[in-house]
């Protein structure tokens, strides 16, 4: 642990009755009127369930083809986990072709040779990186109207000693379950894709997006996310708890500049607690979260911190949290945890990405 940094960790005895929780002998009553804190204004509502579309399900496939989809699913969820991705933010794409995904390859590949030989330091293997593959993902969709995500996959030439080429770079382009709202309004001339994940190197992941952007037409920026998105995510993720190694939910706030030696506070929870406290507040039988269960749920875990550590985590800003499903943080990193529920952390995502697109910004 930093020395700048102070972690806490709430008793194991708690109590929760009726949308008040005792702990230690104190009563706590959540208000549901947030008061002026990082969570004054959230959304109304966001759904936290839907249909999962598989191809284990698809009927229009035969049994070969059912099974070769399935497994290409596999192999894309587990490439998710357990790795750090940077979430960007993509316009929709102008004349994009899924027929001439080679064709881009090749397109792609030459920009990056360009780059080099402008004596642009890509990557220390960049002389021989111009292995360059756009292909379909299988494994990200939930819904028809979802247009067929993208991987995007840089591999040095040289192999090395495993016999494998090294994986520089892999990007993933998404829309899980957004075309509901955003197809009406968007021409057939455009392909939506509105969620980029990068995880390697980030100057070439830098150039990739300019290539993006000058052959279709596209701005591509980073995502970070507020504190109130933030909390809809620790809130919304907090009963998908697992029945064996579950991690402990943790929130982590900055502290103000002004308060000299510590930077910031890790305030962290059993999950199992956390998934009483959010199934306490929130209607199990509605596919949607309210922005009323988010308050009252973020606040009753505050509230516990300042009866027992006498601290206002409430008059600071939350910039990360992490779950048994994944860890985000607010300058647009993220990290998963479980393959089981990628779908709902993509869904949320999305939404987030096409509100930010929408608004014309990337915070």
């Amino acid at each position: 642990m930093s020395a700048r940094e102070a972690r806490f960790v709430t008793p194991e005895a708690q109590v929760i009755t009726n949308k008040r929780f005792s702990i230690g002998g104190t009563l706590l009553k959540t208000p549901w009127t947030r008061r002026h804190t990082p969570y004054a204004k959230t959304p109304k509502s966001r759904r936290i369930a839907g249909p999962e579309k598989s191809a284990a399900l698809d009927v229009s496939l035969s049994s070969a083809e059912r099974r070769d989809d399935l497994a290409q699913e596999e192999e894309t969820l587990s490439g998710l986990v357990n790795k750090t991705w940077r979430v960007y933010q993509m316009t929709p794409l102008y004349n994009f072709k899924y027929g001439k995904l080679k064709e881009y390859s090749r397109s792609l590949s030459k920009y990056l040779q360009a780059q080099i030989q402008k004596g642009i330091e890509l990557d220390p293997n960049a002389e021989v990186s111009s292995d360059v593959k756009i292909t379909e993902v299988k494994g990200l969709n939930m819904a028809e109207e979802d247009n067929v995500a993208l991987k995007v996959t840089v591999r040095s030439k040289q192999k090395a000693a495993n016999g494998e080429k090294k994986v520089l770079l892999t990007m993933l382009l998404c829309c899980t379950d957004a075309l509901r709202e955003c197809k009406p309004t968007c021409p057939d001339s455009f392909t939506i894709l509105p969620l980029m994940l990068s995880n390697g190197n980030m100057t070439m992941g830098n150039h990739i997006n300019n290539w993006f952007k000058t052959s279709f037409d596209c701005s591509v920026q980073k995502m970070v996310f507020n504190s109130i998105e933030l909390a809809w995510m620790v809130s919304m993720w907090a009963s998908l708890v697992p029945e064996r190694s579950a991690k402990s939910v943790e929130l982590t706030y900055k502290v103000p500049d002004e308060v000299e030696g510590l930077d910031r506070i890790t305030y962290t929870i059993d999950p199992h607690d956390c998934k009483a406290i959010w199934e306490s507040v929130h209607d199990e039988s509605k596919d949607m979260a309210e922005a009323d269960e988010v308050s009252e749920f973020v606040l009753s875990l505050e509230k516990h911190f300042d009866v027992v550590f006498k601290t206002h985590l409430s008059s600071l800003f939350l910039t990360r949290v992490g779950t048994s499903v994944a860890y985000v943080s607010t300058e647009g990193k993220l990290k998963l945890f479980t393959k089981k529920h990628i779908h709902k952390v993509l869904r949320y995502l999305t939404e987030l990405a096409l509100e930010k697109i929408q608004a014309g910004t990337g915070t």
